[in-house]
């Protein structure tokens, strides 16, 4: 993706609820000149692109599941750029001439998807020249989550041995070619000052414009580095290897020095106006699947945030009039709901194992879509890992030559003495935040990308925020009926949440709500932790802007799609059919989805 991907290539390959993507098993994989003639051909593109890609940034590949890009690393130099660059462009006119070698329409579709995030890339690249974005590495962080990705408990043997091999490259340096790559942490500071140098230039592409890290990350990041550099320790730990202690000791000295330089030279350059310029907000916002302008974005949302509330205050008031409560607010009943807060871990992870057998037998009892034969895998994550991903996530399995790994639904923990936050901790939480991760929501995503086998490109590349965070928001909606009054209240307090998103990132760009604002929106209106409305505010401010309004976007899309089939189907529209057409076809562009959808037909 663009140059912020790039130089934080590490950090992202591996999204995790932001995902990776994942498609056929090893049994698939192995059968794959078995599968459909259009996905063989759209196969060969994907990978000829994704090898290519992987030339250049080696931990792409790993990501699909490539295993001779485990052990390797991407070096990080002023040439990164360019050669990335390069890339995008020879794969752009290629994409162009491969239209006219096919006349198979899937394939054509796939085509058009690969286009679409190319021509994306080029544009962010533009975009960031043009208003001199300066790179900011939060080092301890993108090697953690380099890391995880081989050394998740699923992983063999050989992938957890790689990831020591990686990490030596990134504490050593190594010869790539006939170049040398310097140590991660020399090169991350050296690609910073460089650009600094070349944006502040009056003849440079920015004309002297400069674009600083928001010192709210930065100070965020030096906040959390020393633990998160535990984390990686513990991760290596897991690696079946001890020769990457030494190699540890010394990038422990590294991240001293690059996070006192960040502290020192960073930190007085960075900026405190939290609000992106607005072509690169409406460009996130295409990139994460909006189709819509970040003013109609907003207005939608706050047209359903109205509607929402006066709902979601008949439930909290139901329950406080059951239960005697003294205040009927949706915060005084969520208060009182989280009085029962579960912090052993196994208890945990029973609790969702549990809530999602109840969801499948309703889903089974009410026919609502085709379920996987294998169990929902449910992980209750370290003291460390919840530090660093305090949010409860579903990681995904390799693409290419999977063995066997499945989704995992992960559900954070607080440290011994305290909770990050209780916002899905309590019982009433339990089953949406199921049908939300698990089934039939994120992991019935990505295990029917592993069941049923769709192409690379629908697997990967057609992934955007709308697509999959709206299919998981569709999810609890679908199961609403399912639940309990308690439950509800649990569900409709993350349907807010996913609502208020939609008008509270773009309202902060667009200079209309501060965050103070925003965070009373969280607070009061929705009923959630002041802990939770901080994680809101980075997401919203730098960790990913724009991202947030995908949800419930999303989430509206489809019901959309879902009533326009419903009306011309009419009495022949069947729950199961529609939505294992919608799985069927994979991570698609929603627009592309409501096309192949009005076509569908379901046997009666």
């Amino acid at each position: 993706m663009f140059k912020r991907f790039i130089v934080f290539v590490a950090m992202l390959v591996v999204p995790s609820l932001f995902f990776a993507g994942c498609s056929s098993t090893q049994k698939q994989t192995a059968g794959a000149s078995r599968a459909p003639e259009w996905i063989q051909e759209s196969n060969k593109i994907a990978e000829s692109y994704s090898r290519d890609r992987a030339a250049i940034v080696p931990e792409t590949g790993s990501g699909l599941g490539y295993r001779q890009y485990d052990a390797l690393a991407t070096r990080l130099d002023q040439e990164l750029e360019t050669r990335y660059e390069v890339l995008l462009q020879n794969w752009k006119t290629k994409l162009e001439g491969l239209k006219g070698t096919t006349l198979n329409p899937e394939v054509l579709i796939d085509i058009r998807v690969l286009i679409d995030d190319v021509e994306g890339a080029l544009l962010w690249n533009k975009l960031e020249d043009k208003y001199g974005v300066i790179p900011f590495e939060q080092l301890t962080e993108s090697v953690f989550y380099s890391l995880a990705d081989l050394l998740n408990e699923q992983s063999p043997v050989e992938r957890k041995q790689a990831a020591v091999e990686r990490f030596k490259k990134y504490v050593r340096g190594f010869q790539d070619g006939d170049k040398k790559a310097r140590p991660r942490a020399e090169a991350a500071r050296s690609n910073t000052e460089a650009k600094i140098k070349t944006y502040a230039a009056k003849s440079g592409p920015s004309g002297g414009r400069i674009y600083y890290p928001l010192r709210a990350e930065v100070d965020n990041y030096l906040k959390n580095s020393p633990d998160i550099l535990k984390g990686i320790e513990g991760l290596l730990a897991k690696s079946g290897r001890e020769d990457w202690k030494e190699d540890f000791k010394a990038f422990s000295t590294q991240v001293q020095t690059y996070d006192n330089w960040v502290r020192t030279t960073v930190r007085p350059l960075s900026r405190t106006d939290y609000k992106i310029p607005m072509e690169m907000y409406e460009h996130s916002l295409r990139q994460y699947g909006h189709r819509d302008s970040p003013e109609d974005v907003r207005k939608r949302a706050r047209d359903e945030f109205t509607k929402l509330s006066k709902e979601y205050a008949e439930i909290a008031s139901a329950i406080a009039k059951r239960d005697g409560l003294k205040e009927a607010t949706p915060k005084a009943v969520l208060k009182h709901l989280k009085k029962t807060i579960e912090t052993d871990p196994e208890k945990i992870r029973q609790r969702y194992v549990q809530a999602d057998a109840d969801l499948s037998a309703d889903i089974k009892r009410r026919d609502l879509v085709t379920l996987p034969e294998i169990p929902l895998k449910v992980r209750v994550a370290s003291e460390a890992e919840s530090r660093i991903q305090p949010v409860p996530h579903l990681d995904s399995p390799p693409l290419i030559g999977n063995s066997g790994e499945r989704p995992e639904f992960v559900v954070p923990v607080g440290s011994k003495d305290k909770l990050a936050f209780d916002d899905f901790a309590f019982p009433a939480a339990a089953k949406s935040l199921t049908a939300h991760e698990g089934r039939p929501g994120h992991d019935l995503q990505f295990s029917s990308i592993l069941d049923r086998g769709v192409s690379v490109i629908r697997a990967r590349y057609a992934f955007n925020s709308v697509n999959v965070e709206g299919w998981a928001l569709y999810a609890e909606w679908l199961m609403e009926p399912s639940l309990s009054v308690d439950e509800k209240m649990g569900l409709y307090m993350a349907r807010m949440m996913r609502n208020a998103r939609m008008f509270l990132d773009p309202e902060i760009h667009l200079g209309k709500l501060t965050p103070e604002e925003a965070k009373r929106v969280i607070t009061e209106q929705v009923g959630m932790s002041p802990e939770w409305a901080a994680l809101e505010l980075q997401r919203y401010m730098y960790r990913s802007p724009a991202q947030a309004p995908s949800y419930f976007y999303g989430y509206l899309k489809l019901r959309a799609i879902r009533e326009e089939t419903m009306k011309r189907m009419g009495s022949g529209f069947r729950e199961r059919c529609f939505h294992d057409a919608i799985l069927d076809a994979g991570l698609l562009p929603l627009e592309i989805l409501a096309e192949k959808m009005r076509t569908l037909k379901c046997e009666i």
